[in-house]
């Protein structure tokens, strides 16, 4: 057989929480992964099913277990189920999975393989303009005008199923992402990965591209950066999806504000601007100075001591 389907089910979820969808994850031992098992995890569209982009050696897998993997980090897009699937794969008669050969492959395409199997998934590049991200066979690209703003979308684009070019010589997905990386707005961003669809096709290889938009307020604005403040009295730490604030003048209770625990995203970012403002003020205050510019700031929280 060249691919097996595994039977359980993994469980996506992204920053907003879980997705009400079932992905599947594949085991198969493409020809440019040098013999290794190759795990992918792929997700139901119109009916049919297609590569997220989420791939990696199953030996890797095996030795770092855990039951959540994240496919994009910068989305915080993952699934659960993972320790239930690698069980499945470590049972399963590997043996049985046929290595695709390609008897006259030549260096040059070799060396593509080797690029390939070398891509670091998730890893990102941002300017002020646009945000790249790829994977082990996707790269996906966002418009970052709107950003981090309420009320608003927030183009994007992928391009995926790159595993389908690992033959196309004198190409490869790090040589393509190196260019991406060199464009100045989302507009030349998004006639790239057009123009790179074109040319896989016409070199015979059947990837896919996918536009899609997302509110602006789940997508992370230009320059984002998380911010940690520790003061003798005080513990702070901010990012885009979550905040923590701890009284460490108490350390017999240890007072501790989180995000509203109904609702809390538009706190969480309003709490955020504020702290990005303030950095070098709050670093004088205590806790109750905090919570007070908290209020006043419209900035809802849960209160809770983190020892009892």
């Amino acid at each position: 057989m060249k691919e097996y389907v595994l039977k359980s089910k993994l469980s996506p979820f992204d920053r907003d929480g879980d997705i009400d969808k079932i992905y599947r994850g594949v085991l198969s031992r493409p020809s440019w992964s040098r013999g290794h098992l190759l795990f992918t995890i792929e997700q139901p569209i119109d009916g049919k099913w297609h590569a997220t982009g989420g791939g990696w050696r199953l030996e890797t897998l095996l030795e770092n277990r855990t039951d959540g993997l994240l496919i994009d980090g910068g989305q915080r897009w993952g699934v659960k189920g993972m320790r239930k699937a690698l069980r499945e794969a470590e049972s399963f008669d590997s043996s049985k999975i046929a290595s695709v050969e390609s008897s006259d492959m030549a260096i040059d395409v070799l060396k593509v393989a080797k690029d390939f199997v070398a891509l670091s998934v998730g890893e990102t590049f941002e300017n002020d303009a646009f945000r790249a991200s790829r994977g082990a066979i996707s790269i996906r690209i966002w418009d970052l005008t709107n950003a981090g703003k309420r009320g608003k979308k927030v183009d994007s684009i992928t391009i995926y199923d790159l595993d389908y070019a690992d033959k196309v010589e004198d190409w490869s997905p790090k040589k393509s992402f190196d260019q991406l990386t060199r464009l100045k707005s989302y507009r030349e961003a998004k006639s790239w990965a057009f123009s790179l669809l074109e040319y896989l096709e016409g070199e015979g290889a059947l990837v896919n591209i996918e536009q899609t938009q997302s509110r602006g307020v789940d997508v992370e604005p230009p320059g984002f950066k998380p911010i940690k403040i520790k003061t003798p009295s005080l513990y702070i730490d901010a990012d885009y999806n979550n905040f923590t604030v701890r009284n460490l003048d108490d350390d017999y209770n240890e007072p501790t504000c989180i995000p509203a625990i109904n609702g809390g995203k538009k706190d969480v970012k309003l709490f955020y601007r504020w702290v990005s403002d303030n950095e070098s003020k709050i670093r004088g205050m205590n806790f109750s100075n905090v919570t007070e510019a908290m209020r006043k700031n419209g900035i809802k929280y849960h209160y809770y001591c983190a020892v009892d």
